[in-house]
């Protein structure tokens, strides 16, 4: 089982990563040393993930699942960094990330009766 989960892990990892991890055969050291190379909490990191988060805007050509997918992705990702975005910043930022053909006055209309943002995201 053990040498499963090495080959799959390895076969999902880009050339470029895989450098990095090319010594190491056991899988939990392969995830330590991915850890410590991309979820690091440095302040370039941290200052990366918020500027892409309050920035972020959906685009015209994905489909909303899939813009919607990104956006909790960059939520994500600022969690396991330690970065705790509260649900009206998260609201916010969706609602500033629709495109201007879409009237937020209804969204804000219809979303004032929600309270979380799985609950607006379904009204989206």
């Amino acid at each position: 089982m053990m040498e499963t989960a090495y080959s799959i892990t390895i076969w999902y990892l880009s050339d470029s990563v895989l450098q990095n991890v090319q010594n190491e055969t056991i899988v939990a050291r392969i995830w330590l040393k991915l850890e410590s190379l991309y979820m690091t909490k440095s302040l370039k990191n941290q200052i990366y993930l918020k500027v892409k988060f309050f920035g972020f805007k959906m685009e015209k050509d994905r489909s909303l699942d899939k813009n919607l997918d990104e956006f909790n992705k960059l939520i994500i990702d600022l969690e396991n960094i330690g970065e705790k975005i509260d649900n009206e910043n998260q609201t916010v930022v969706l609602l500033n990330s629709l495109p201007s053909a879409c009237s937020q006055l209804d969204i804000i209309t219809y979303s004032c009766e929600t309270s979380t943002l799985e609950e607006l995201e379904l009204v989206i």
